[in-house]
């Protein structure tokens, strides 16, 4: 049998050297890549509420739906006009959005929510697949929205015009923004059916335009809010 003798010179070693180095170093970095049980943010909105701003976090996973990103906790960063920086948590809930409150008190300038984590046993934070990260929106002091002459801090309908600030129901949200009836906090079918019961009536709390009867203006109303919270408003109430 012919034997071939290998000689190992030292460009050799050096080349194969480099091989297992590209070996090793390549894989851990497409294992850390996210392929399933991703948590990636799909949106963030931010509304000014006058005394404070409401963030709204979704999360999606890399099929697009957000159902498996339910109990998920979302960490997020408040920065303030100053640079000064809050942490707040939330957990994805039935809704499937993560929520939080920032107290201004009306203080102008620009504001920030960062996404700074997701966790979910046997999930894995997404950035670099996220579809954003972080959300500014500028607070200007006494700004009116919707612009009926009543100022953000006081408005029962921050982004519906009311002038009357009627809210017959007296839940903190005028009736113009307001046809959760029965007081769950989300417009949904249970509502329509006593909208329904109470249609041509002079019933206070359905009459969404406060013109004194409930019919097909009203109607109008119900169907823009229809599986949506009520509001927003920035007076007290139980489901802001």
């Amino acid at each position: 049998m012919n034997q071939q003798n290998f000689n190992f010179t030292p460009r050799l070693l050096t080349f194969l050297a480099a091989l297992v180095l590209f070996i090793n170093y390549s894989q851990p970095a497409s294992a850390q890549s996210c392929e399933v049980n991703c948590l990636r943010v799909y949106s963030i909105s931010l509304t000014n509420l006058g005394d404070r701003i409401r963030g709204i976090v979704k999360l999606t996973d890399e099929t697009y739906s957000g159902a498996g990103t339910r109990s998920a906790v979302v960490h997020v960063l408040w920065t303030e006009p100053d640079g000064t920086t809050t942490d707040r948590y939330d957990v994805i809930g039935t809704r499937l959005r993560a929520e939080y409150s920032f107290y201004t008190g009306g203080t102008p300038g620009t504001y920030t929510l960062t996404v700074a984590g997701a966790t979910k046993p046997d999930y894995m934070f997404d950035p670099q697949n996220s579809s954003i990260l972080s959300k500014s929106i500028t607070v200007a002091g006494d700004e009116d929205a919707d612009q009926d002459g009543v100022a953000d801090q006081q408005d029962n309908c921050l982004l519906v015009s009311n002038a009357n600030q009627n809210d017959a129901d007296n839940d903190g949200f005028g009736n113009t923004c307001d046809a959760d009836f029965n007081n769950d906090c989300i417009v949904n079918n249970l509502d329509f059916s006593e909208f329904v019961s109470s249609f041509l009536s002079a019933n206070s709390v359905t009459d969404l335009n406060s013109d004194g009867i409930v019919n097909f203006l009203d109607l109008s109303f119900l169907q823009s809010l229809f599986l949506s919270p009520p509001g927003p408003t920035s007076l007290p109430n139980d489901c802001e």
